[in-house]
């Protein structure tokens, strides 16, 4: 609207604007999930200016007043949801480098703080996940990621933060593993990641004991071996030979599964009879832990018989008197037969009795197995006596006179 003010000889201009203005909280509150009301506002702004024209200089001067502003009532009331992505997410609980014992349980926390709506967090070892979720019951949700291993998870929200435990009993498959956590939300584009590496103390599992050749000949070179599995740090390996510390042997290291070493150490000797039957132990032991597995093998070595009495031995017996003579020998395999003889061509009968019916005769020298029985001696049965036992090896033939 324009007035004329011919008093003044000046010309006035009223003008009247209308603008909409709009209001919104400035701390939304996260636990509510940043929850926005807006207001529109209606704004009357009456606005005087004046133009004077000044006859004398020809110009025109412009005069502002102070302008008054009235605020209406809320003409409209709009809704929305703001979001944000949380903060990258922490895991607390562990210093990477610090060793944990296997069989101990662990502990880790995984924290994400703000975000609109609140983060979402999984965890992982290597490519698997763990499956861990809200339970407002704070009931235990198990994920397994290994047969061995049983892992518990709980997740929780306090204040504007989320919070997701996870609790592992260690085993040497986590010797090395990485545990990652991610946290996700509707405004995240990629999942934030936090990741740690777990070191782990951890006892060797097995210990193998292994002869080559496995079926060695008297006097055939013979290595025992035994070989640890995984542990970390390495394993110690002591021997024994049937139950005596057996020493003079080398070990070496080399690296196994999970991050750690295996040891191994061999033992060489040339096998005889003496050998047959030897139990060989090894023991691996993780020092630092002080644990122990250990395994034992027995030596088989095949030989031909052996005779615990020398050849040519010597006996002496009364004329009249019962001689038996023992002759058992000493053989892997086991002696399949034995037999006697005098002399070069005489055999010993294996039977008491010869002949059949009337003819039967009742011998006085006769062999059995090993034995040798000479009852009634008399001087004709002096002389060189034989015995010759064999087996799938070869054979012994010791005398005796």
């Amino acid at each position: 609207m324009q007035n004329d003010l011919s008093t003044c000889g000046t010309h006035w201009n009223t003008i009247l604007t209308s603008l909409t203005a709009m209001s919104q909280p400035t701390s939304p509150n996260p636990r509510e999930k940043a929850f926005t009301h807006l207001q529109v506002y209606e704004l009357e702004i009456n606005a005087v200016s004046f133009l004077a024209h000044s006859a004398a200089r020809k110009r025109v001067i412009k005069i502002f007043m102070n302008a008054m502003v009235f605020a209406k009532f809320p003409v409209e009331s709009r809704y929305g949801y703001r979001e944000d992505p949380p903060s990258p997410p922490k895991i607390v609980g562990y210093e990477e480098g610090t060793p944990i014992k296997s069989g101990d349980f662990q502990r880790f926390t995984c924290v994400a703080i703000g975000g609109n709506p609140l983060a979402t967090l999984r965890w992982f070892k290597r490519d698997r996940e763990s499956k861990d979720h809200i339970d407002p019951t704070n009931k235990l949700a198990k994920a397994t990621l290994s047969k061995r291993q049983e892992v518990r998870a709980i997740t929780s929200i306090s204040g504007s933060g989320v919070f997701s435990e996870l609790v592992l009993r260690a085993d040497g498959s986590d010797n090395g593993a990485t545990y990652r956590c991610e946290a996700t939300n509707s405004a995240t584009e990629k999942p934030l990641i936090t990741k740690i590496k777990l070191t782990v103390h951890f006892p060797p599992s097995t210990v193998t004991i292994k002869i080559t050749p496995s079926r060695p000949r008297s006097g055939e070179l013979v290595s025992v071996l035994c070989d640890s599995a995984s542990s970390n740090p390495e394993s110690t390996l002591h021997w024994w030979r049937n139950g005596e510390v057996y020493t003079g042997y080398d070990s070496e290291v080399s690296n196994a599964v999970y991050g750690g070493q295996s040891t191994h150490s061999r033992i060489d000797f040339n096998a005889y009879s003496k050998d047959d039957e030897a139990i060989f132990t090894c023991q691996a032991t993780n020092n630092v832990l002080q644990r122990s597995v250990h395994d034992s093998v027995t030596l088989r070595v095949f030989f031909k018989p052996e005779f615990m009495v020398a050849s040519l031995e010597k006996f002496d017996v009364i004329e009249g008197d019962t001689l038996i003579v023992n002759l058992t020998a000493r053989a892997n395999p086991a002696v399949m037969s034995y037999s006697w003889r005098k002399g070069l061509v005489s055999p010993i009968p294996s039977s008491p009795m010869r002949g059949g019916g009337e003819d039967k005769i009742n011998l006085r020298v006769t062999s059995r197995g090993p034995l040798l029985e000479i009852k009634d001696t008399r001087r004709e049965d002096a002389g060189q006596y034989e015995c010759e036992a064999t087996n799938s090896e070869e054979r012994d033939k010791p005398s005796l006179l």
